[in-house]
């Protein structure tokens, strides 16, 4: 099954008030269930995380087989920073994607939390510059949870399967340019 999503910008701020805040759900807990999962521009993205190079190739080599991404990755509305999935964004610049799907959340909220994987200590606030300024953290720094009905679950929980084609997330006749290159070497 193929999921069409609304593609939007940072200058779309209906759709993002609509869709990106939390409500509160019975007074305790946020409604991450109702968010919706969007397409978005790769080149909007900030990454807080390096990468590892090959786990990143032999994802890009499944996603290639595949022909489409499964799931959509985390990404903070407001300063469009990668919370998870900075594997799959990478996969799929390689692949010549210009969009990924996305589930857009409010990092301020305090039903978002992040640790180190390492039981080291990791804060929004080092996240936020990570992903702002050139110094990026290593990779699988931070573990981002979402309190969801008093439980933590990994913010993976949230990240709707999606099964979208590679083609929808490329420049318009994007593989036809590449063929003409390719055929001129």
């Amino acid at each position: 099954m193929v999921t069409k999503l609304r593609r939007i910008n940072s200058s779309n701020t209906k759709y993002e008030n609509t869709f990106c805040k939390l409500g509160l759900h019975n007074g305790e807990s946020y409604k991450f269930e109702s968010l919706e999962a969007i397409i978005v521009e790769i080149n909007e993205l900030k990454e807080h995380e390096k990468i590892d190079e090959q786990y990143c190739e032999q994802l890009k080599s499944r996603i290639q087989k595949d022909g489409f991404i499964k799931k959509a990755i985390a990404v903070d509305a407001n300063t469009r920073i990668v919370l998870d999935g900075h594997h799959r964004l990478n996969a799929l610049r390689r692949l010549g994607c210009k969009r990924i799907p996305a589930i857009l959340v409010d990092y301020n909220s305090p039903m978002i939390q992040v640790q180190g994987w390492n039981k080291d200590t990791v804060s929004k606030q080092a996240v936020i510059v990570a992903g702002t300024t050139p110094n990026k953290l290593p990779p699988k720094t931070t573990r981002h949870t979402v309190i969801i009905n008093g439980l933590s679950r990994h913010i993976s929980y949230i990240e709707k399967n999606v099964n979208i084609p590679l083609s929808e997330l490329k420049p318009k006749n994007y593989d036809a340019m590449l063929s003409k290159f390719v055929a001129k070497k």
